[in-house]
């Protein structure tokens, strides 16, 4: 399977420095979705457990991984990797002045395990025109990006 990230250009000012001028960064840009179906038919052709089981697994790691995080625990997912409750706040002048006032929201952060680090350090790019709501991408060929070796397969056991 290919390991091509694509991305598009997007211009961002820096909002601390309004003054200066915008800069250009890469984007990825997803060339789809796959489902919790779609992912259950696929293991569902790699093992001898059936589909609606594999989707009762996981529902059932929904729901623990929900509980864990309420509790405050690191999940650990073994070899897949980890997720954690994150907090973003505003910086209060002191310790003794901050309160959970100045909290903004809650997410969670991944980890990834081994086997995702390593895929992520062995990705090809892609530049892709910027994506819409509804569009799909078209790739534009950028004659400045060599990519004439083109894409290599990864391989989750290597």
């Amino acid at each position: 399977m290919a390991r091509l990230v694509s991305y598009s250009v997007v211009e961002h000012k820096n909002l601390a420095k309004p003054t200066e001028p915008s800069k250009f960064y890469a984007q990825a840009q997803s060339t789809g979705s796959v489902d919790l179906d779609e992912l259950c038919e696929r293991i569902q052709g790699k093992c001898t457990v059936h589909g609606a089981d594999v989707a009762a697994v996981f529902k059932a790691l929904e729901d623990e991984i929900i509980i864990g995080l309420q509790r405050g625990e690191i999940v650990n997912l073994d070899k897949l990797g980890t997720l954690r409750i994150g907090i973003q706040s505003r910086g209060a002048e002191t310790r003794k002045a901050f309160t959970s006032a100045f909290i903004d929201g809650v997410h969670v952060n991944f980890r990834p395990g081994k086997k995702i680090e390593r895929m992520l350090l062995s990705v090809d790019y892609r530049k892709v025109s910027r994506r819409g709501k509804n569009d799909l991408i078209d790739i534009v060929v950028d004659p400045t990006d060599d990519d004439s070796e083109g894409p290599k397969p990864f391989d989750p056991g290597a």
